[in-house]
């Protein structure tokens, strides 16, 4: 999405949707729902001792990370119809 809008990403995940955000690229909600997806994916991706084992537990991580992506991806390829037309929010993502 930086890439799309003319700048390169930080290193630091957790910059970028902020950046996106005060450029007027993302919502503060959607920018806050990157962010969530992010938290804790390293201890989830790389399964790390000190995180919950627990498979009902995972499943339900997993559940809610998709179910945030999916909001993500609503928020970003939104579009309005005009005159029977797609009019896309963000053209620059589709």
């Amino acid at each position: 999405m930086c890439k799309r809008n003319g700048f390169n990403p930080k290193c630091e995940f957790e910059t970028n949707p902020k950046v996106l955000e005060r450029r007027r690229f993302l919502s503060p909600t959607t920018s806050q729902t990157l962010l969530n997806i992010w938290a804790e994916r390293n201890d989830y991706h790389h399964l790390n001792p000190s995180i919950e084992q627990d498979r009902k537990k995972l499943k339900n991580l997993a559940r809610g990370k998709a179910l945030l992506l999916n909001e993500v991806e609503a928020a970003v390829f939104n579009y309005s119809v005009n005159d029977g037309k797609l009019v896309p929010k963000y053209s620059q993502y589709w």
